[in-house]
């Protein structure tokens, strides 16, 4: 039997393919087997080996001396292949190339940081699919945010385990002797080849006219320093195990403690629909019917101060009809009195967005906001979904998760997407356009082609500068190429 070197802090299940560096002999009798838990060195599968290497190739040729764009998705997609030629099962490729696709596609139309953690997360759950095929869609993404949430601490401890145990290794039985063999059959070939090798290009006319590389010692450390943090950061993906995740717990809330009963639902229905339907009044007879405002305001200020908060009360409702939910057999009256709380509330976003548009009609877009029509179309979207749960008795796990899953395809349609374009092609026909902000937004808006070059004034000078560029190819991007002057 022979013993082995061993560096632990990886998991057994990457044991596989023992390929170089044998110990000598070690004397076992009357010893009884030393379970190991880590990772040998002997034992790294020679895939792994490869799989790590080209990692790191595609490191070095997508971002050494190159920019960040199609680059990042080039990259998760070398991570992602990586991981495949270290896999024994073949059978999850399929979903995981189909995962990494869909996950890529908005940081190839333009990255940024919603685009990035699209990517990011579909990269995780690409990779569990390898790892783990034939699993269910979604006990994979419980693994995929179980690696995601492990990863930071694996990045710290890999390289801390290795160096303990290689120092550890260092003492133990024929492991010295092991070295000096080695030293003893590489020393002189090597030592010999250095020697010929001077000779060669001394005495070889040839060999002369070769320029010798300029190496700058610091740009060369500074590569191997990059390659070796590659490797640490690409090892826990490509050797982690993925275990069991633990589910989220339960959580159980006593609602009750809050005075939330049948009795208080009801008495607040009838009082919230009634004070909800003033303001619905009030905000029809100003924004159809043309009452006149308070004195000293402007439809710009009313515009204002009122959209941000209907928005949060509508938010309230939402939370309301989801602890209301289970008191709503208890009378005959509260169910419909809950449909109605649903609409109105639904209507009171109708009012925000027509504010927030007066608004706008004045002082022109923002990032902040197209947002808020954006969170106030998916609101009111919430409130039609909690209408329809009430109606078919689906339980509040059902519409948190259809909630979820509205708002990721909104976020994920909003990366492709120009809201920059957006603000500017709306913002300067605007009586005063306010290039001080349009010319702080990023160089796809296209900023450039409403200034006239020379043109000076306030904000003017910065637009000149808004011109998109790309310089590598590592750079491009989908949505940079088509803003090129």
């Amino acid at each position: 039997m022979r013993e082995q070197l061993v560096i632990s802090g990886i998991p057994d299940s990457i044991r596989q393919d023992s390929w170089w560096l044998d110990a000598e002999p070690a004397v076992l009798e009357n010893k009884a087997p030393r379970r190991e838990t880590g990772f040998a060195i002997s034992q790294i599968p020679l895939r792994s080996v490869f799989a790590l290497l080209l990692i790191i190739a595609a490191a070095d040729t997508l971002f050494w001396n190159g920019g960040f764009g199609v680059s990042i998705p080039l990259f998760t997609a070398c991570l992602v292949a990586a991981v495949t030629i270290k896999a024994p099962d073949k059978r999850g490729l399929r979903r995981a190339c189909t995962i990494l696709i869909v996950s890529a596609a908005p940081a190839i139309e333009y990255v940024q940081f919603l685009s990035f953690m699209f990517l990011v997360i579909g990269t995780a759950l690409a990779v569990v699919s390898v790892k783990v095929p034939n699993q269910a869609l979604r006990s994979a993404g419980g693994q995929a945010i179980g690696l995601l949430r492990h990863l930071p601490i694996a990045w710290i401890r890999v390289p801390l385990l290795a160096l303990k145990s290689l120092t550890v290794s260092a003492h133990r039985p024929g492991y010295r002797s092991h070295f000096a063999s080695i030293c003893r059959n590489w020393a002189f070939p090597v030592g010999g080849a250095f020697v010929f090798s001077a000779l060669l290009i001394e005495a070889n006319p040839l060999l002369w006219t070769i320029d010798a590389p300029n190496l700058n010692v610091a740009e060369v450390l500074q590569r191997v320093l990059f390659w070796g943090g590659i490797a640490l950061l690409a090892w826990p993906i490509l050797a982690g195990d993925l275990g069991e995740v633990p589910s989220c717990p339960e959580m159980k809330i006593n609602i009750t403690k809050f005075g939330i009963n049948a009795g208080s639902v009801i008495r607040s229905l009838w009082l919230f629909n009634a004070l909800i339907a003033l303001q619905t009044v009030f905000d029809l007879s100003i924004i159809l019917g043309g009452t006149a405002l308070p004195a000293g305001m402007s439809y710009a200020e009313y515009a204002h101060r009122g959209a941000y908060p209907l928005l949060v009360m509508a938010l309230l409702a939402g939370a309301f009809a989801l602890t209301a939910r289970p008191y709503l057999d208890e009378a005959a009256t509260t169910r419909p009195l809950m449909y109605l709380w649903l609409g109105q509330n639904i209507v009171v976003c109708g009012s925000a967005l027509l504010r927030l548009d007066l608004y706008i009609d004045v002082y022109g877009l923002t990032y902040m906001r197209i947002y808020a029509q954006i969170w106030i179309c998916l609101v009111a979207t919430g409130l039609a979904l909690t209408a329809w749960q009430v109606h078919r008795s689906q339980s509040n796990a059902w519409l948190l998760r259809r909630c979820a899953g509205l708002a990721g395809i909104v976020l994920y349609a909003a990366c492709f997407v120009n809201f920059a374009k957006v603000i500017v092609d709306y913002n300067v026909t605007l009586a005063e356009p306010d290039y001080g902000y349009l010319c702080r937004l990023n160089a796809t808006s296209g900023i450039y082609r409403h200034v006239t070059v020379g043109e000076t004034g306030y904000g003017y000078d910065l637009c000149h500068l808004k011109t998109p560029q790309i310089e590598t190819w590592q750079e491009w991007g989908f949505r940079t190429w088509r803003a090129l002057p």
